[in-house]
């Protein structure tokens, strides 16, 4: 990782005010404390980085010596990243995004990317070589633990996931295509505009996000043979919120719960670098415990190319102490950067066309096997509750057929107890009227205790058979 100092000029209410800044040269910075008690000085240690801009350096020449190399490196096929680090009020954002007559990094990088771009596509090279270009941007920012798109009207709080080694994405976030500096530029001052800032004691316009710009660049080479290399890489631009200390800074309640939040993020990076910068390094980084780590972790652990451009404040001696020190630790951090690119014959080409068309067919058919399946088993349910429904109509017929043969008796049994009621009167109007032998007599007895017997068998038999109707009456 390369660590880079900035030393902002004094601005004119520091003008009377000493400078913490003894020396520094164009690798190492000395700080210099004076205790105004009894005069006693004391001499910081020396801080070696990879380069150190003072406080005349223009913001071309730290473009020259910093940034024109990330935009080399990412239309090598590598990721790249540039956060800016340090106090609020030190010169973190005017160094990213300057002003309309002093650009910053991020309009220089895309002036620098697009003046590329146009010159492979004007000029094919004479072995015929031919170059295409898809550049597409993103820009969100992190307030208070919440990922919030920039480039969005809703302005929606997104939800970050975890991929496959070390990348991390923010679900929902967009992104747009751009095909000249002056889209994505327009881009970039879009969501710049809507970035979270709030006024302080040291700085009237203080960020209060992390704000995240992302360029990503897909190439393709096609050489004479119809061969191809393609090259997938990102620019990821970091303008990170300032550190503050809250009596220095004489917040006010939401610039305090916002202050709290933006040293809660740093704190974390501050344990992640200091994490990853030892030799045996543990088992569990801490990455999740702030969203800004989450966000950062393929560029500080990963495959990336990264820059921090530590930013102090000439008098500020113990927040530009403490930035030094952290820039310093960050300095033993190593990633892992590789070359994203591809290789692709005309013949595999042709191979992963058709190797997309199996599997688009293989989709087809196992959509179509599945619809027969579900079609065999539908017909078998159906043939089911048809040979259930002619099992039923069966049943009925001779159901049926029993009540058709019990209605008929029924109403024989009936005819004949009509029959045996009216033989009964008269026997009994004839034995009034006539006096019998006594053996008559006796037979007429008999006979009529036969005719109760059978009443009551009847009977008997009538209930029964009104107990069958009412059954299969329900049928």
């Amino acid at each position: 990782m390369k660590i880079a100092i900035r030393i902002r000029d004094k601005l004119p209410r520091e003008e009377s005010l000493p400078s913490v800044i003894k020396s520094y040269s164009n690798v190492d910075v000395t700080l210099f404390k004076e205790n105004n008690t009894n005069a006693i000085t004391t001499v910081e240690p020396t801080f070696q980085f990879d380069q150190v801009f003072g406080e005349k350096t223009t913001q071309k020449q730290i473009y020259n010596a910093l940034g024109r190399e990330y935009v080399l490196r990412a239309l090598e096929g590598y990721h790249t990243c540039i956060m800016t680090y340090g106090q609020t009020g030190s010169g973190k954002t005017y160094t990213m995004l300057g002003t309309e007559k002093e650009l910053g990094l991020t309009p220089r990088v895309s002036l620098e990317l697009f003046n590329a771009i146009n010159m492979c596509q004007d000029s094919e090279s004479e072995d015929g070589v031919s170059v295409d270009f898809k550049v597409t941007v993103s820009y969100f920012q992190i307030y208070n633990e919440q990922a919030i798109d920039l480039l969005s009207d809703e302005q929606t709080v997104l939800k970050v996931r975890d991929g496959p080694r070390k990348i991390t994405f923010i679900e929902g976030l967009s992104e747009h295509s751009v095909e000249t500096c002056d889209e994505l530029l327009a881009f970039l001052d879009k969501g710049s505009a809507l970035r979270s800032v709030g006024s302080t004691f040291i700085n009237e316009k203080s960020s209060r996000s992390h704000a995240i710009f992302t360029i990503n660049i897909q190439q393709t080479e096609t050489d004479a043979f119809g061969d191809k290399i393609e090259r997938i890489s990102s620019i990821k631009l970091v303008d990170l919120a300032g550190s503050e200390r809250a009596k220095v800074s004489k917040t006010s309640d939401d610039r305090f719960k916002e202050g709290k939040n933006i040293n809660k993020s740093l704190m974390t990076l501050g344990r992640v670098i200091q994490m990853l910068s030892r030799k045996n390094r543990p088992m569990g980084v801490a990455y999740r415990e702030s969203l800004l780590t989450r966000v950062l972790r393929e560029n500080l652990d990963g495959n990336s190319i990264t820059c921090i451009l530590a930013c102090i404040s000439p008098c500020e001696y113990e927040e530009s102490l403490s930035t030094l020190r952290y820039a310093s630790t960050a300095k033993l951090v190593k990633t892992e950067a590789r070359v994203n690119a591809t290789h692709i014959s005309k013949g595999e080409e042709h191979l992963f066309s058709l190797q997309n068309q199996l599997h688009d067919l293989q989709t087809t058919l196992n959509l179509q096997t599945a619809r027969l399946e579900n079609q065999r088993v539908l017909e078998e349910q159906i043939e089911k509750i048809n040979e259930t429904n002619r099992y039923l109509q069966r049943r009925l017929e001779q159901e049926n057929k029993v009540c058709t043969n019990l209605r008929n008796r029924w109403s024989k049994i009936c005819w004949e107890s009509r029959q045996l009621g009216s033989a009964l009167l008269q026997i009994a109007s004839a034995s009034e009227a006539v006096s019998t032998p006594l053996g008559f007599q006796w037979e007429l007895v008999s006979l009529q205790q036969d005719c109760a017997k059978f009443k009551t068998a009847l009977q008997s038999d009538k209930q029964h058979i009104r107990n069958i109707l009412d059954k299969y009456s329900l049928l």
